[in-house]
């Protein structure tokens, strides 16, 4: 078992720690990997000792952003890649606040809260969307599985999706787009999902994995769940909108960052929405 790791700032509700230590804050019943005995009091020790946690309570400062992973009414996920790395964030919606778990450093993570009308705007941030020149106005279609690839967990499989995308692009876009991809600042590729209540009549597609919605019906059959993921490819030489094809292709289409900021804007609905649809909180699984 590792040590926990928390850094907490009462005057201004900063947190950082690690993964296991947030499980045993927010102390979800229904988490699929819950810590064993022994890690959650270890993990709310620690808690305790830098006053994030007294008398199994979250700190004033943190109640907000526990309430709305306990109960949320949406959830998201952002998964980033480079040449670097992978890291995920993780956003839980409530009804007057929306937790943020953004991946810091290493092994550890910042929890903090923004209004829910907001998260667009935290989603810019943990993507570091910002201005950037614009490719021709060509698509570039490739295998689904090699953007995909882009996301790996594995250095090698990211650097030869990388360097497959690199030549795939290099006709459409000329040499300047196929070196962009070896130099800094580095490529980045990002996978947005977001999950929340729809009422059951509601449209849901059966999309494909990538640049998609999605639905099903929860089992009472009077709420169902929409899910919305957006794809982005972002080089130095301009960002990409990725769109799942038939058999099996991408689709990358050039894009800009305001079409970027109106696509995240409208990943999740109001909050009055959501509670219009909702007969019961969505799972935090």
């Amino acid at each position: 078992m590792t040590t926990p790791v928390v850094d907490f700032d009462a005057s201004t509700g900063r947190l950082r720690l690690d993964a296991d230590t947030f499980t045993a804050l927010v102390d979800v019943d229904e988490d699929p990997h819950p810590l064993d005995a022994k890690a959650r009091r270890a993990g709310r020790a620690a808690l305790e000792a830098a006053g994030a946690l007294s008398a199994e309570q979250a700190h004033p400062q943190l109640a907000a952003a526990v309430a709305a992973v306990r109960q949320p009414l949406f959830r998201c996920e952002v998964t980033v890649s480079g040449a670097h790395g992978v890291v995920v964030h993780q956003v839980w919606g409530g009804l007057d606040a929306a937790a943020v778990l953004a991946h810091w450093r290493g092994q550890t993570y910042q929890l903090f809260t923004v209004a829910p009308d907001f998260v667009a705007m935290a989603h810019a941030r943990l993507v570091r969307l910002g201005l950037r020149p614009r490719l021709a106005a060509c698509e570039l279609i490739v295998d689904d599985e090699l953007v995909i690839g882009l996301l790996d967990l594995d250095d090698a499989v990211r650097a030869a999706a990388a360097g497959r995308l690199a030549d795939a692009g290099a006709e459409l876009w000329g040499a300047d787009w196929a070196r962009s991809w070896t130099s800094e600042p580095a490529w980045r590729c990002w996978s947005s999902y977001a999950g929340f209540p729809v009422a059951a009549e509601s449209p849901a597609d059966s999309g494909a994995d990538v640049g998609s919605d999605s639905g099903s019906v929860s089992e009472g059959g009077s709420v169902g769940v929409l899910e919305r993921v957006l794809w982005t490819l972002d080089t130095p030489q301009g960002l990409l909108d990725v769109r799942g094809g038939d058999d099996g292709v991408a689709v990358l289409s050039p894009t800009d960052p305001t079409a970027v900021w109106a696509s995240l804007t409208a990943m999740v609905p109001p909050v009055g929405e959501l509670v219009a649809a909702l007969a019961g909180p969505l799972s935090t699984v």
